[in-house]
């Protein structure tokens, strides 16, 4: 019995002495020794690399959420500002009178109002410096700045059934012509303004433009197609003006109660617009 313990004990030796001796056991114990503390350090590491990631993150969304955010391309508001001849007319004896001129000057504000509500997309301008080549140096020429000019704009529409938006365009645009005698009227008679405004998430004018001398110098068509039975029928106008200016981002002073019910009467205005084409896709 001694003589078996004793040979096991001997073989238990060897075995242990093998494993000791055998390189590629004491790798793998290396390498899985190694692995653990790296990945303990790693994840330490990630620990502070991720506390600083979220730091950064915090601090990037902080400022999104402040008034130096990301400008968003679906904030904007447009104000439409057309000719006095437009706004007021002639009564239908010919003569103008005061209170059909108040009468319809009202309804062509309100009528002002929706087609700027249903603004669906429109163009900030640019501007460019018109050059000519320097052509009294030898070698390579330069440019030489001789003026500046400024490109037409493009707004699209969301049409009510009864196109009103486009007979809104057209009378802006009859007031540069005379059906009858087929002469032009005075620049004045049919030029207005335009203002665009970039607005930030809450619905604050934040910066914008104003273009002067302006009118509708191109209404597009209209396609019609049964296979479009869900879509809003859009109308394309292009606006030819004279230049436009910057605008401070502050609105003007009014009473306080003037711009709590223009505030919350745009914003629902807006609010509501904005889910009709999501509404009609769905119907």
């Amino acid at each position: 019995m001694s003589e078996k313990f004793t040979k096991l004990g001997r073989d238990f030796r060897k075995v242990v002495s093998d494993v000791s001796e055998n390189q590629t056991l004491r790798k793998l114990g290396g390498a899985i020794k190694g692995a653990a503390i790296n990945k303990g350090a790693a994840i330490v590491r990630n620990r502070r690399i991720g506390g600083l990631a979220y730091g950064i993150l915090d601090e990037l969304l902080a400022s999104f959420r402040s008034d130096h955010g990301y400008a968003r391309p679906g904030r904007f508001e447009v104000a439409i500002n057309p000719p006095s001849a437009l706004k007021i007319g002639s009564s239908s004896s010919g003569s103008t009178s005061i209170e059909g001129a108040f009468s319809k000057l009202l309804s062509s504000n309100t009528e002002n109002k929706d087609v700027m509500l249903r603004c669906h997309s429109i163009t900030m301008p640019g501007r460019n410096l018109d050059t000519d080549p320097d052509t009294s140096l030898h070698g390579p020429t330069k440019q030489v700045v001789n003026g500046w000019s400024f490109a037409e704009i493009t707004a699209s529409f969301n049409m009510s059934n009864d196109l009103r938006e486009r007979q809104f365009f057209e009378r802006w645009q009859q007031t540069a012509f005379n059906e009858g005698t087929w002469s032009i009227n005075y620049y004045n008679d049919y030029v207005g303004s335009l203002e665009i405004y970039q607005l930030d998430l809450q619905n604050r004018r934040r910066s914008g433009v104003k273009l002067f001398e302006a009118f509708p110098k191109t209404i597009s068509g209209q396609q019609y197609d049964n296979a479009a039975f869900n879509q809003i029928q859009r109308l394309d106008v292009t606006f030819a003006y004279r230049y436009w200016e910057s605008l401070d981002k502050e609105e003007p002073k009014r009473a306080f109660n003037e711009r709590v019910e223009d505030r919350v009467r745009d914003v629902v205005e807006r609010k509501i617009l904005s889910k009709i084409p999501k509404v009609i896709s769905k119907l």
